[in-house]
């Protein structure tokens, strides 16, 4: 079987990569297909738990469900319990002040010299989603 490795630098909110994302990942993995994931640039706040909000929302429930469909957290916790090798950028968590904050489970504290690069010297196929 092939090796995936995705490099996703977008957030969920910024556009729908995340959500394509997690969905090839699945597909991947359920034809047999090994999966990485590197969370790079926005993508790497995805690797953090959420805080939730407990104060008024300010936003009308159409957009909430909307942005509540974008969530990728718990996708992305299925995917690494399921077997893919999730990483994130500490270093690019360090720029936007996340570096520090608790991870999805199953997801990794790494770097591009100690974790992305050794995705790329072994993988068949690499995708980079994100703007």
């Amino acid at each position: 079987m092939a090796k995936l490795t995705i490099v996703l630098t977008s957030g969920s909110q910024e556009n729908e990569d995340a959500v394509f994302a997690c969905k090839l990942a699945e597909a991947a993995l359920k034809k047999g297909h090994k999966v990485n994931m590197f969370l790079y640039g926005n993508g790497s706040n995805l690797a953090n738990k959420e805080h939730p909000w407990t104060g008024p929302a300010g936003i009308q429930p159409e957009l909430m469900a909307h942005i509540t469909g974008l969530k990728v957290g718990g996708r992305l916790t299925a995917l690494a319990a399921s077997g893919a090798d999730i990483i994130t950028c500490h270093t690019t968590e360090q720029g936007r002040g996340t570096e520090g904050d608790e991870y999805l489970d199953g997801v990794k504290r790494s770097d591009v010299g100690a974790g992305f690069v050794p995705f790329l010297l072994t993988t068949d196929v690499v995708l980079t989603l994100g703007h």
